[in-house]
């Protein structure tokens, strides 16, 4: 096993520049070629002296070993940069660090859902991106265990959950994936979203016929929302269902000409 703190992490002097304040910054880390077996708790110390952060965790369930491989040459990590590393080598036996306060506690992936801060969905950009966070999402036209159903194997496995909670859906994972997975419920709604249209109909046709057709064409699905009527004085149909099921009642009625 080799020595990650005396062997294989090495201050970078070039890295030294001023900053914005006239102060130096920090010097970066350089990685060179491939790392094998490091203790987890090893690379937390690293992180933890490096980043001036804190970890508080069971030494008993945070054990095991990870192999990194970087360019010979070296590949430089900069300040704020090795605790996506370390988040990364923790989800690999179901771990995850969750910050508390100033302090960062490392938890099995399927407790992280309890410690994680509640965020709402336009603070998200305040967060880093592998930042453990819960974000209750407000359904208007979709169902919650329906929108459950298609994100629930997009969640990572350090900790991603999706629960349904009434009509809104908790969202928990790293702040990265929850926007990925808010962005997909916002086109879920969007598609689900109540739309009425009118539909002109060919000269002599049956109103209400061609209504009953069009609605067994396209209200087959019992989830769906969809009206089909008459409009005053015949002569079209006025449908309200959602956005994305527009297309198919324009298909119903070409098919029907």
């Amino acid at each position: 096993m080799r020595n990650l703190l005396a062997a294989l992490l090495l201050l970078v002097p070039s890295a030294l520049v001023s900053g914005a304040q006239g102060e130096p910054e920090k010097p970066g880390l350089l990685i060179r070629g491939t790392m094998e077996d490091i203790p987890i708790d090893e690379l937390l110390q690293i992180t933890a002296e490096y980043d001036k952060m804190q970890f508080v965790y069971d030494p008993r369930k945070v054990v095991g070993t990870v192999t990194i491989s970087a360019p010979r040459e070296g590949l430089e990590w900069k300040t704020g940069e090795l605790r996506p590393l370390v988040q990364d080598a923790l989800g690999r036996f179901r771990l995850t660090a969750v910050q508390s306060g100033d302090t960062w506690q490392i938890l099995p992936s399927s407790e992280s859902f309890t410690r994680a801060p509640v965020v709402p969905s336009a603070r998200l950009e305040d967060y880093a991106e592998d930042q453990q966070v819960a974000v209750l999402v407000p359904l208007e036209y979709t169902d919650a265990k329906s929108v459950r159903r298609v994100l629930q194997n997009l969640t990572s496995r350090t900790g991603g959950r999706v629960v349904p909670a009434g009509n809104a859906v908790m969202i928990c994972d790293s702040c990265k994936r929850a926007r990925e997975l808010l962005k997909i419920v916002n086109e879920m709604e969007e598609a689900a979203r109540l739309v009425t249209r009118r539909y002109p109909l060919p000269p002599g046709t049956d109103a209400d016929e061609w209504g009953q057709a069009v609605y067994q064409l396209v209200a087959f699905n019992p989830e769906r929302t969809c009206a089909v009527s008459s409009a005053p004085g015949g002569g079209a149909l006025i449908v309200t269902t959602a956005q994305s099921v527009h297309m198919e009642v324009e298909n119903a009625i070409d098919a029907l000409r």
